[in-house]
């Protein structure tokens, strides 16, 4: 499996894009986790940052999925913690990003 997350660099506020892809059919979750190791979701599983999501993957083997970055995300590296399942196996990605600082540099 693979997993990519565009743009590589967002500002707060802006719009990730995660795309997967698998087996046909996998089950995928994630969870993007922040610099000060906050998750996506919202409490108690995370600070609510953004980035929480599951579902399955098409009969192409492809998924995709989209969130808005929180105002309050603090800047630095950031990582989105994927996790798929089929057939009784898993497999995982960690797509690295970065969350842009106040003058808009990552």
């Amino acid at each position: 499996m693979t997993a990519s997350v565009t743009p590589q660099c967002i500002t707060p506020g802006g719009t990730l894009s995660l795309a997967v892809e698998t087996e046909p059919g996998a089950a995928i979750g994630y969870q993007a986790v922040y610099s000060d190791s906050g998750g996506g979701g919202g409490p108690p599983f995370g600070k609510g940052y953004g980035g929480n999501d599951k579902g399955f993957a098409g009969a192409d083997g492809g998924w995709t999925s989209a969130w808005v970055v929180s105002l309050k995300a603090p800047y630095g590296p950031a990582r989105v913690d994927v996790i798929v399942g089929w057939r009784g196996k898993f497999g995982y990605a960690g797509p690295k990003l970065a969350v842009a600082d106040a003058s808009g540099h990552c």
